[in-house]
């Protein structure tokens, strides 16, 4: 009876003490693991160890509650449905490098616009870097992206983004 009500307190702390450890902010090796990842994701997101390098830096990412970014559905509209050469990873992507800038910058507040900012450029890096290696790789909402980067509306584009999440 003892051993019973042993076993049960046991397992009553167990998943507290787990969800604990969980929630623990990223170490600084994390931090520099994610910034390490992003950057070589970004650069060549179609490598062999590209899917290994993913996994890796969204289990840090996961388990560090100050490197998420609540997502917004809104940001990538069609790239979320679509099915195209390298879509799925660019949406990972954004993740990533959204977690990088708060892996850059763990001093600053948490402030969703920027670090979504940050992920969208990262995410418009990496479709570059696909279609340099692969010129079939062509994303007409990444297009649209990347012509309003160069005129300097990524904040625009994630500022409206972020009205429509919230709406």
């Amino acid at each position: 009876m003892r051993l019973a009500a042993l076993v049960i307190a046991l397992l009553a702390v167990v998943p507290v003490t787990s969800a604990m450890a969980q929630q623990l902010p990223a170490s600084k090796k994390d931090r520099s693991d994610v910034v390490k990842y992003a950057v070589a994701l970004e650069s060549d997101p179609l490598s062999k160890q590209a899917k290994k390098n993913r996994v890796k830096v969204l289990t840090i990412i996961n388990r560090s509650p100050d490197l998420l970014v609540p997502p917004c559905r809104a940001l990538l509209g069609e790239l979320l449905l679509s099915k195209q050469l390298g879509a799925a990873e660019l949406r990972v992507q954004l993740q990533i490098s959204a977690a990088k800038y708060l892996a850059e910058h763990p001093g600053a507040s948490p402030d969703q616009e920027e670090a979504l900012a940050a992920g969208l450029d990262g995410a418009l890096t990496a479709y570059a870097s696909m279609h340099n290696v692969n010129p079939l790789i062509q994303i007409d909402v990444m297009d649209e992206l990347t012509e309003r980067r160069a005129r300097g509306e990524i904040r625009d584009v994630v500022r409206d983004a972020l009205a429509d999440c919230e709406a």
